[in-house]
């Protein structure tokens, strides 16, 4: 992969391409943002619960990633709950059964279009430190399928971004640790099909800084199935530290351009958002050492605009409003996290800022922050939040509808309620509404369900030759994915071998044995059965 650089000098309209010139931004559409709810999730005593992502559907509802954590381990966590805050369902994964603390954790959330959300992160197994995760669950909250990734033995692979188009593909962004090639950690990029079967990985380690750290944040893909990914590339052997990168993937897998941003000292610049609006184009979300607007200590928000033939449009930066001055530094931590383009063009980007307390100097802050950048790179609204005993707060994850609504998640420093402060941080959620959107239309019926999935018995064995019959009616031209989990979630066996349609059914038969040809063990096994309009999971007990 060839990374060509750009340098951004000055802000809002000032940019370099092959020259010097002046973009002229569309006028920017004035709005305000105003809180309509909050809430507040606690992991219970002695535990935190991070908020890391969230994502709206099309009626409204929330689904919200993250995971607990306490001093026996981490949870993975995924929640689903009305446009209000309302829980609906919930359900966490403690991960591979094997691993010593049990520990899995949710980074990523995004939906397709039938409302089934695929979440992405990390868990422990008995073999290695990490391993990529990739969970499918059905909009009531039950598992269609799950996938894992392990690049290399005892070494790391996680999961942090996830982007769904238009035909339910799914591609997932991270890193991998390929210490047994001579490298370090590498970007990683892997799509998948809908039912979770990979069509494509690429990798990408910058040979600069071979053995350093190369990773992707966030991935969004266009209206035409291209897919932007951004991330942070290792340049510290070159003298400018960790470099922002984004890449444009097309729908195969190939590379059509790459742009890194990185000063010419030793700072960093780290995407960790990307979006793509309705015409192509990719805005970028950069957490920018070196204070942008002063040159000081700290970091700010900086959102860079690229067309689809990755020319920059502009670069719009954001300096909180006080520095880190009790820290014994000059500049203030402004972190842009999360990012979301509205079906405007303008950028909804949620993360935290810093902010030194007048009142009670010995606290210092930091606040949840939106903004909204326009299509020109204007803010034109924005709030922000900071409860009232002087702890921390930060937004992680963002998302919007098509009716001026605004959800954001994130986590929230509330050690004065437990009895062991350095274990509790809840998580906090928020919706907000901006004006000059139009109304919510009256909901409508939900699409009717258009096949079913038997089995022939409750429970078999196949010590005595048993097997069990799954009968699937769909429509004759959909295709028919079976898999069998146990109840933890692990992946056993993918049912091959559809018998033709007897009066409309179509028959698989299963023997008992997993994907190694090996008999599972007595005990339940969950049997999901996915098509097209419907997807459901059945129980059986193999004696």
């Amino acid at each position: 992969m060839k990374l060509n650089r750009d340098m951004f000098v000055g802000g809002g309209s000032l940019i370099w391409l092959a020259s010097l010139f002046i973009a002229v931004a569309p006028p920017a559409r004035a709005e305000t943002i105003t809180p309509s709810w909050s809430k507040t999730i606690a992991g219970g005593l002695s535990r935190h619960f991070d908020g890391r992502s969230v994502a709206m559907d099309s009626g409204g509802d929330i689904y919200v990633a993250g995971f607990t954590t306490s001093p026996a381990g981490t949870a993975w966590s995924v929640m689903k709950m009305s446009g209000s805050g309302a829980p609906i369902w919930a359900t966490s994964y403690d991960g591979y059964p094997n691993s010593s603390n049990n520990t899995a954790a949710a980074y990523g959330v995004a939906l397709d279009g039938s409302g089934n959300a695929i979440v992405v992160g990390m868990e422990k197994t008995a073999v290695s430190l990490e391993d990529w995760l990739v969970r499918k669950y059905s909009p009531s909250g039950s598992l269609v399928w799950s996938e894992s990734y392990n690049s290399e033995a005892n070494n790391s692979d996680i999961a942090y971004g996830v982007a769904v188009n238009s035909s339910g593909e799914i591609a997932v962004v991270g890193s991998e640790f390929r210490g047994d090639i001579g490298e370090g950690y590498n970007w990683l990029v892997r799509k998948y099909n809908s039912s979770g079967i990979l069509q494509w990985s690429r990798s990408y380690n910058n040979p600069e800084t071979a053995n350093g750290a190369d990773s992707a944040s966030g991935c969004s893909f266009d209206r035409n199935g291209n897919l932007f990914v951004a991330g942070y590339t290792d340049n510290q052997d070159s003298g400018t530290g960790f470099d922002m990168m984004v890449v444009k993937y097309d729908a195969s897998g190939n590379v059509a351009w790459s742009r890194t941003y990185g000063r010419l000292t030793n700072d960093n610049e780290q995407a960790t958002a990307v979006g793509a609006d309705a015409d192509g184009n990719c805005l970028v979300a950069v957490s920018a050492d070196n204070n942008i607007t002063t040159p000081t200590t700290g970091t700010d928000w900086l959102i860079i605009k690229y067309d689809g033939s990755g020319n920059q449009l502009w670069a719009s930066p954001y300096s909180g409003p006080s520095p880190d001055s009790n820290a014994g530094g000059t500049g203030g931590v402004d972190v842009p996290t999360s990012m979301v383009v509205d079906s405007r063009g303008n950028a909804v980007v949620a993360g935290r800022e810093e902010y030194t307390d007048t009142a009670n100097v010995i606290f210092e802050h930091n606040n949840s922050r939106i903004l909204i950048f326009s299509p020109g790179g204007a803010i034109i609204s924005g709030t922000s939040y900071n409860d009232n005993y002087g702890w921390n707060e930060g937004f992680m994850g963002v998302a919007c509808n098509l009716w001026g609504d605004v959800v954001a998640v994130g986590n929230m420093d509330w050690p004065s309620l437990d009895t062991a402060p350095q274990w509790k941080r809840n998580l906090f959620l928020a919706g907000y509404h901006r004006s000059g959107w139009p109304a919510k239309p009256a909901p409508t019926a939900p699409p009717p369900v258009t096949g079913d999935a038997r089995l022939n018995r409750n429970a078999f064995s196949p010590n005595r030759g048993q097997t069990l019959s799954v009968f699937v009616k769909a429509n004759s031209a959909s295709d028919v994915s079976i898999r069998v989990f146990t109840p933890s979630g692990r992946l056993i066996a993918k049912l091959e071998g559809v018998k033709p349609e007897v009066d409309g059914w179509r028959e698989v038969v299963w023997d008992g044995n997993n994907s190694d040809g090996q008999q599972v063990s007595r005990g339940v096994c969950l049997i999901n059965v996915m098509s097209e309009g419907f997807n459901r999971t059945l129980k059986v007990v193999i004696r």
